[in-house]
């Protein structure tokens, strides 16, 4: 499910993540409903998500 994500870019994954997200698999709130935390806790998170 992630490969066709991963294909467009980490800048693309990174934008998703921390601006937020809707599109046809559903709806992703800025930073998961986790404003509070830094952008770069968000980037790493994406990362060790793309290397599972």
């Amino acid at each position: 499910m992630w490969a066709p994500r991963v294909a467009k870019g980490k800048a693309m994954l990174y934008d998703h993540a921390i601006k937020g997200f809707s599109g046809q698999a559903g709806v992703m709130p800025p930073k998961g409903g986790r404003t509070d935390l830094s952008d770069d806790l968000i980037e790493q998170a994406v990362d060790h998500m793309v290397a599972l």
